[in-house]
């Protein structure tokens, strides 16, 4: 992966400007891959020697030599990158704290923990974006987009990636363009997009022509070559491969000298020219067993073994592949270590070694599952003969059929809530015209005081309209009727996303749900999951009621399930962030006018009853049962999930330790926000007063008594909004 130049930082101490000047050229050099990477820290290491007091220089040449570890060693390059951090706390400079923070998320995602690599990243922005510095906001949007492809969400990595391409445009900055445009093309590359990935590498070499970047064009030429193979384009995949070797050897660069006498080996081998696959294969590995590049041996060992199989030769694949899944282990990369146990149960299997291919087959099992947020099977036990190893193939196969019909199941569900809206439509259709009818039969009525002549004249028609309003009401009456059915059964549809009060239960300790939508179905929705040992309680409020808001709050749900269960983040502001992200992009509210969106409480419950609580336009409320004299409310951010928002304003998070007993409350506005007869708001005192008032009782008389305050309240008056509280004792 390409890697953008060093930025020089604002500051410098003016004694050593001309020596800041070496540290950055030295970096550059780092970034053209023309030494190794080891050479470079090393030449780096005796220019920080020279620096007597830890300043920007110093800080910048160290976060240069953390930034070419990244590659070799990651876990030195985040050790230095932490002290780098530290460090540039201590003398306020921010920028090189950025940096720190954005090579720490190289260095966890190189290890393959890409959850925290994330979390560095969102560091490392907000500085950036605080000291508007476009250039490094686009670097690490970069770095981020590329961590969210590894995690398989292409989705978010596109749309992060294309923000990146933006920035560079506009910087004019044709370099980082290029780069943003060969990792668009990679995500399409590995969605099988072949084609459209093409088309994005075709655009990221000719802005590299047009700057004369010799050296970036021969990694998009690899790239291009792996495309046309995918599409079955041999000659020009072998072309392009060919083309990059020479351009690869031209610059000294054996890492991508030894990808494409990889990609060679790949176009040979589906070709059918085995032996020549292997020829290229092994002289792949003899440059990365130089470079001691753990991921490239893997791909050219299970390449080994692919075309060994294909040649019989079953011992020799069978180890090479164990070699593969060795590697695959090592640097953690559960996709490919999946494939590869598939070859080895397959091998294993036709040799009759029963009990390697049991182990083979569960783990290639295990590992699908896991990407596809399959919930797991019990492990197999143990294999004593043929008959059991097949049994449990049939039992893979039928797993697959039945998370198919799941995925129809929620198909369903949209389909039933977007007929709820085709009845509402006609609803709708059908009133004005009942309202246009009445407003010609008053005046034909008018005219028949005027004249009785013109009364007989117009007879005929008044009693046409009348029978085609008769007809008409009849019609209402049945499109009422369907309406209201859908409706109900869209209830039905939206009560079974929620979580079940038998589940509850198993979550929490004890708690209450008011849960009161306006319009049978609501905007208003709870979402509570134990995801390891940490539960997540959240109360969203989206906008509008009804069907509209229904929508809304499928969708919520949803991209909740992306975000926390399949995604594991849970952190409360890390989930909003996400959020706002995931919503904007799935209403298009870059393209078109579209403004809806959601406010929302989440609380994460940890080891030690530690509150961590994040609210978009949503408090916390809460009782110490220590001192239950009060009840403490925690604002949340002025910012709402999705719609146009200020994008300097951030999520932020409160920690609250608390005792046994204590409870919480999360709310959407409709309670505090309804009126009475004199249109005079509930507003939160009295509620806030009588949940202290009951609090030594039990969570279900809390919940009676908030009821009764409402009923109360707006007697003789309807109900203007969804209502949601939500209380849990810790």
């Amino acid at each position: 992966m390409e890697k953008n130049a060093f930025q020089k930082p604002k500051y410098f101490y003016k004694t050593d400007l001309r020596f800041a000047r070496l540290c950055v050229c030295i970096w550059l050099f780092s970034c053209q891959n023309i030494f190794s990477q080891q050479k470079v820290i090393d030449s780096l290491k005796i220019i920080i020697q020279k620096i007597k007091t830890q300043d920007t220089t110093y800080f910048n040449v160290s976060n240069g030599i953390a930034s070419a570890y990244y590659v070799v060693n990651a876990d030195s390059a985040i050790a230095i990158a932490e002290r780098n951090k530290i460090g540039c706390q201590k003398i306020s400079y921010p920028l090189g704290e950025g940096e720190a923070f954005r090579i720490l998320g190289l260095g966890y995602n190189q290890n393959g923990e890409y959850a925290k690599a994330i979390d560095y990243y969102q560091k490392s922005l907000q500085i950036f974006k605080k000291a508007q510095n476009q250039s490094a906001i686009a670097k690490t949007l970069n770095s981020l987009g590329n961590t969210y492809k590894n995690t398989g969400d292409y989705f978010l990595a596109l749309a992060i990636h294309r923000e990146g391409l933006k920035i560079r445009e506009k910087l004019k900055d044709k370099k980082g363009a290029s780069v943003a445009l060969n990792n668009i093309g990679n995500i399409y590359y590995d969605q099988t997009d072949y084609k459209i990935a093409i088309s994005y590498y075709e655009q990221s070499i000719q802005l590299k022509e047009e700057i004369k970047d010799v050296l970036g064009i021969p990694m998009i030429l690899n790239n291009m070559g792996g495309s046309y193979m995918k599409l079955g384009a041999f000659e020009k995949a072998l072309a392009h491969h060919q083309k990059s070797i020479v351009l690869s050897k031209k610059n000294g660069d054996k890492r991508l000298l030894a990808m494409n006498l990889h990609g060679l080996g790949e176009v040979y081998r589906r070709q059918g020219k085995y032996d020549m696959a292997l020829e290229q294969y092994k002289k792949s590995t003899e440059i990365k067993l130089i470079l001691k590049d753990k991921w490239g041996l893997m791909y050219d060992f299970f390449g080994i073994a692919q075309a060994c199989t294909a040649q019989g030769k079953i011992a020799q694949s069978i180890e090479n592949a164990e070699k593969a899944a060795k590697l695959a282990k090592e640097i953690k990369s559960p996709k490919e270590y999946k494939d590869i146990c598939k070859l080895l149960y397959e091998n294993y299997k036709a040799t009759k070694q029963y009990d390697f291919a049991l182990q083979y087959f569960e783990a290639h099992k295990v590992i699908n599952d896991s990407l596809y947020n399959i919930d797991k099977t019990k492990a197999i036990n143990n294999l004593e003969s043929k008959v059991a190893l097949e049994k449990k193939e049939q039992q893979f196969e039928k797993q697959k059929e039945a998370n198919a019909f799941q995925r129809i199941i929620l198909y369903l569900v949209l389909a039933g809530l977007l007929s709820v809206l085709v009845f509402a439509y006609f609803v709708y259709r059908s009133r004005q015209v009942q309202k246009k009818l009445n407003i010609d039969l008053v005046e034909k009525s008018n005219e028949l005081e005027v004249s009785n002549e013109e009364l007989h004249q117009s007879q005929e028609e008044i009693i046409a309209q009348r029978d085609f309003i008769e007809e008409q009401n009849k019609s209402l009456e049945y499109h009422n009727t369907q309406v209201k059915h859908s409706i109900t059964t869209a209830l039905a549809i939206q009560k079974a996303v929620l979580p079940f009060d038998s589940r509850l239960r198993g979550i929490l300790k004890d708690y209450f749900i008011f849960y009161q939508p306006r319009d049978i179905v609501s905007g208003d929705f709870y979402w509570i999951e134990k995801v390891d040992d940490e539960v997540i309680v959240i109360a969203g409020d989206c906008t509008g009621h009804g069907v509209p808001g229904a929508f809304m709050s499928l969708i919520a749900i949803n991209l909740l399930e992306r975000v926390v269960l399949q995604q594991k983040v849970t952190s409360p502001p890390q989930i909003l962030r996400d959020l706002h992200t995931l919503v904007r992009l799935a209403l298009k509210q870059d393209e078109i006018e579209n403004h809806s969106g959601m406010d929302m409480g989440i609380v994460k419950i940890s080891e030690g009853r530690i509150l961590h609580f994040s609210g978009a336009k949503r408090p916390l409320y809460y009782i110490d049962a220590s001192q239950p004299t009060e009840v403490h409310v925690c604002g949340g951010s002025r910012k709402s999930i999705g719609g146009l928002q200020n994008d300097a304003k951030e999520f932020e998070e409160v920690m609250i330790a608390l005792p046994a007993g204590s409870t919480f409350y999360l709310s959407s506005d409709g309670l505090a926000d309804q009126n009475n007869e004199k249109r005079k708001r509930l507003k939160e005192e009295p509620v806030l007063t009588a949940l202290l008032e009951n609090y030594p009782i039990s969570m279900e008389a809390q919940k009676n008594a908030i009821k009764t305050i409402l009923d109360k309240h707006m007697a003789g008056t309807e109900q203007r909004d969804d209502i949601l509280l939500l209380g849990v004792k810790i």
